[in-house]
């Protein structure tokens, strides 16, 4: 690593050695820059020594520490009619010092516009003693004053190859002048006294962006953002998974008041944030302007301005405005639209709203938001009055808000959260959402992760499924649980009839116990859930209070449809989610509940409620499972096994099993407890079976005389055994055992 300081006075490439030196009064020794090495053009200790004045043409494909353009290496132009030429090279103004006007000695200057043409020539500066100049060569002739005479001297650090910096210090004008693209790198950790910035601009500073760019990856630093100094920028290309920050930092130049970016891409996963260490008043200070508005670009899902202003100068006829949609966020300040020409405009889709603090359409601008009839309109929300000097299409709907089609304006409140999640009212007409309930419309799904209760309002019956003539699920019919109605409305597992499942006979005391628990799971359902989703569509109604921020959008669907956010504005799936306001009933599936809740479920298990330590599930034939687990149950299409068992098997026992889980089932082997009627009748024989054994037939009791038993002349314990045996028998007849 060393640092090189230019020194050549002819317009030269970098790739010569001894154009450079490692010290700056040129006492050092030569060499070509390379890796990690630190630049100087234009040192003021190189320029005392009538040293490094030529143009520095860069060839040099290499990674720098830093780059530094002094102030002393920059363009002068003189023009006067009170310049004279004495022969054989003496140049006279009779105006002003040559050495007050920025001359020095070692200058190639170019002279143009003099009478005798052989005075129109590029000379070399050699010596200045106040108001003359004497020049190396001895070319020029005799000509008084009065023709306009220009004087001109060209310093530029012109880039003919790609470079990576840490730092650019740029004082003087940067050009590329190869024909082809170039560009500079920054990359690496911010170096100390840069407050967090790669190029540090100064008065002078001048890119002529024509081929050239600057490609910004920050990554290096974390958190740490990167924020950009006030002046003019080439193309602006952010690479890497950095953080970047639009606040303000105090400028190196107090002259430019903004930094002008020639083009501007962010198409890569950057964070920008918001700054939090400046003044409010400082960053509201901060401006950016994009001089090709049609180049913006950004992939990432946030793009936060901060408090500064943006300008957009428009270049083309059809530029997207940059707004808030499904799967990008734009928070935007202060707006300035702007044209150098007629016929550009930017235009705001179809139900989305551009929301600012202040924004001025400038004159040859135009702004347009939707204008087909009948669809939803654009808004656009502003704190301060919009401030037209070119044209747009918006109406006032309220204080502060515009719409482009009044037809279609509703000023209420934006939907809230991320696309997808069900509107909750938060009060005073605005709406909150909770991650943990979401529909989604692509699989007609609604997700409740924690407590659904369902309580009985009109018709308290539980869950119900309509009938339908085919098997309703998509993708997955396999795992669909459905009521057949062209099979006398029996319940259905895939494509095969869940034996048993519809209503049966009248049952004994056990299987009305079994059916009991049964009811206790349906009661688990949560009326409440619909209850809260009535409260979310209120604030749609076009009486429905403001929030102070409130936007244009137009509720979604058919009457009745719940409203939930697709990221900026309303959608819905009126068809498989639909609240009935007039019996205050939930269909979760269809839209036209018939009770309460009412869940036209699909799948192997179409309905789950799980708790922080526990889960409990309804499989397609109607069965319950029921898991305890006090670490951290399983999530999603799983669950812990062994677990309990509840429900009807296909041969009509009613049991209680625990085991582990096969497919939708515990094992019928793992059974503890079944309860029977033989042949699986009403009116067959009661039976019960413990611990797996498999039910006998119903006994009938044996008539103790039959069986040669006479309490007459029997002793006190036979007539005591023979009545606990009857005690005994007369138990089991209770239980369904003996007849």
């Amino acid at each position: 690593m060393a640092d090189r300081y230019w020194i050549s006075n002819t317009n030269s490439n970098a790739n010569t050695a001894s154009n450079w030196n490692t010290a700056a009064d040129g006492t050092g020794s030569s060499g070509v820059p390379t890796t990690n090495d630190s630049v100087f053009i234009g040192h003021s200790d190189t320029l005392a020594i009538a040293k490094g004045n030529g143009i520095c043409t860069w060839d040099i494909a290499t990674t720098l520490t830093a780059m530094t353009v002094y102030s002393g290496y920059n363009d002068v132009i003189e023009t006067g009619e009170t310049i004279s030429f004495t022969t054989p090279s003496t140049i006279t103004h009779a105006d002003a010092d040559w050495d007050s006007l920025g001359y020095r000695v070692g200058m190639k200057i170019i002279v143009s516009g003099a009478t005798n043409a052989g005075n129109n020539a590029t000379l070399t500066v050699a010596t200045i003693s106040d108001n003359v100049l004497t020049v190396a060569e001895t070319s020029v002739v005799t000509e008084a004053a009065g023709a306009t005479i220009s004087v001109t001297y060209q310093a530029r650090l012109d880039l003919q190859a790609d470079i990576t910096l840490n730092l650019l210090t740029l004082d003087g004008h940067i050009l590329n002048s190869s024909g082809s693209d170039q560009k500079i790198t920054f990359s690496g950790t911010y170096i100390s006294g840069t407050d967090s910035r790669y190029i540090l601009n100064g008065d002078n500073q001048l890119v002529t962006s024509t081929n050239l760019s600057y490609t910004i990856d920050s990554s290096a630093n974390g958190t740490n953002p990167l924020y950009f100094d006030d002046g003019n920028y080439p193309s602006i290309k952010i690479s890497g998974s950095g953080h970047i920050c639009f606040g303000h930092k105090t400028p190196t130049s107090n002259l430019f008041g903004q930094a002008t970016f020639a083009q501007f891409d962010m198409s890569v996963n950057t964070t920008t944030s918001v700054d939090t260490t400046a003044a409010p008043l400082d960053n509201q200070s901060k401006k950016f302007v994009v001089q090709s508005a049609s180049t913006f670009a950004m992939a990432a899902n946030l793009f936060d301005a901060g408090k500064s202003t943006w300008e957009f100068q428009l270049d083309t006829s059809a530029f997207a405005f940059p707004v808030s949609s499904d799967t990008a966020t734009f928070n935007w300040y202060n707006l300035v639209i702007s044209s150098e020409g007629s016929g550009r405009k930017t235009t705001i889709p179809s139900n989305r709203t551009l929301s600012v603090n202040s924004i001025t359409v400038g004159v040859n601008a135009v702004l347009e938001g939707h204008k087909v009839r009948g669809e939803p309109c654009s808004t656009v929300v502003s704190v301060r009055r919009p401030k037209i000097l070119g044209a747009w299409n918006f109406s006032q709907v309220s204080d502060g808000i515009y719409a482009s089609l009044m037809e279609t304006a509703f000023p209420i409140t934006p939907s809230s959260g991320a696309i997808g999640r069900v509107q909750i009212s938060n009060g005073s007409g605005a709406f909150t959402n909770d991650e943990k309930l979401t529909w989604t419309s692509a699989t007609s799904t609604l997700l409740v992760n924690g407590k659904l209760t369902v309580t009985g309002l009109i018709d308290p019956t539980g869950m119900e499924f309509t009938p339908v003539a085919a098997n309703p699920s998509t993708p997955n019919p396999d795992k669909t649980i459905w009521v057949n109605s062209g099979d006398s409305n029996k319940l259905y597992f895939g494509s095969s009839a869940v034996n048993g499942a519809g209503p049966a006979g009248p049952q004994g005391p056990a299987g009305a116990d079994g059916a009991d628990g049964t009811d206790g799971a349906d009661g688990a359902d949560g009326a409440d859930g619909a209850d809260g989703a009535d409260g979310a569509q209120g604030p749609a109604g076009p009486a429905g209070p403001q929030g102070p921020a409130g936007t244009g959008g137009t509720p979604s669907g058919s009457a009745g449809a719940i409203q939930f956010s697709d990221g900026s504005a309303f959608d819905d799936d009126g068809a498989n989610l639909h609240w009935d306001d007039t019996n205050n009933r939930l269909g979760v599936g269809l839209n036209a509940p018939e009770h309460t809740l009412h869940v036209d479920g699909v799948g192997n298990f179409p309905m789950r409620m799980q708790a922080s330590q526990g889960n409990l599930r309804m499989n397609m034939f109607g069965h319950l499972h029921i898991q305890n687990d006090n670490s951290n149950p399983i999530d999603g299409n799983t669950i812990d096994s062994p677990l309990w068992h509840i429900g009807q098997r296909d041969g009509g026992q009613f049991d209680i099993a625990f085991g582990a889980l096969s497919t939708q089932l515990v094992s019928y082997n793992d059974r503890l407890l079944e309860l029977k009627r033989a042949n699986n009748s009403a009116t067959g024989a009661k039976q019960i079976g413990f611990l797996g054994a498999t039910p006998v037939a119903q006994q009938s009791v044996v008539d103790p005389a039959a069986a040669g038993f006479n309490p007459v002349g029997a002793s006190a314990n036979e007539v005591a055994l023979q009545t606990s045996l009857d005690s005994v028998i007369a138990a089991l007849q209770a239980l369904g055992l003996f007849a």
